[in-house]
């Protein structure tokens, strides 16, 4: 699935613009994932603030999560993001 929109992403944590890979939670839906990029965080602080130094972060670690939500983990290219993978 892709994307319903392309947010621009800023670490939640850091505050630094994510430019290459981070966590991005969703809630998906029947075109897609609706992202809520204000729980965006960048593949640094998911691994080492978040994610308990060397676990990916869980969903609940990012946000609040409501019964359809879910982590993707994401990259961003010239094109916009691709979700590479993703954890319930």
């Amino acid at each position: 699935m892709e994307l319903v929109s392309t947010p621009t992403l800023e670490c939640s944590a850091c505050g630094d613009q994510i430019e290459d890979t981070g966590y991005l939670p969703a809630t998906e839906r029947d075109d897609g994932y609706e992202p809520l990029a204000d729980g965006a965080v960048c593949e640094a602080c998911g691994f080492s603030e978040i994610g308990l130094m060397g676990c990916a972060p869980e969903l609940d670690d990012v946000v609040d999560s409501g019964p359809d939500d879910i982590l993707l983990y994401v990259r961003t290219t010239d094109d916009g993001i691709d979700v590479v993978s993703t954890k319930g």
